[in-house]
């Protein structure tokens, strides 16, 4: 277990210096999104009920016209009659927009990759290991609010909301 505790702080500690570098590199040509959500398994077991919640920071390019970067710092949490597990990742890759930078509402589709933390519970095992991680989904900013669907890793599907900064 110690060995997980300093595998999160150093991820932490590389996030916070790969943000404020990416941050200060950009001054104020990046937004940052908030978000929260449900996560339930992409394919239902009738006898394992799979549910849980999604955490969420993104740090993007701001008034991109139709190609941008994008970086994710989240935490999903799952949950299921036999077994518990968090995922902590930190993912980075891009975002194409449908539409203009000149609109209000902007929808694009993301897809990200990364280092992932799996720290897993059963009832008679406990498991923990660094994987790669993905997501990727299809989303709208409406005025500052985000509302989507993402496909992350482990399988699950997470309805976001988020608020953009």
């Amino acid at each position: 277990m110690e060995r997980s505790k300093v595998k999160i702080i150093i991820i932490f500690f590389v996030l916070i210096l790969s943000i404020k570098h990416a941050y200060s590199q950009e001054e104020r040509k990046s937004n940052w999104t908030l978000s929260t959500g449900f996560v339930t398994a992409v394919e239902p077991d009738p006898f394992e009920n799979t549910a849980g919640f999604h955490l969420g920071a993104n740090l993007f390019k701001a008034n991109a016209k139709r190609i941008a970067w994008d970086s994710q710092l989240s935490l999903n949490f799952i949950s299921s009659n036999f077994e518990s597990a968090v995922v902590f990742a930190v993912l980075g890759g891009g975002r194409i927009y449908f539409n203009g930078s000149d609109n209000k509402n902007r929808y694009f589709f993301n897809a990200l990759v990364g280092p992932s933390l799996y720290l897993g519970s059963g009832d008679d095992y406990i498991e923990q290991f660094m994987q790669v991680g993905y997501s990727g989904g299809f989303y709208a900013n409406i005025k500052r609010f985000l509302f989507g669907i993402g496909l992350e890793r482990q399988e699950v599907l997470a309805f976001k909301i988020g608020y953009q900064l």
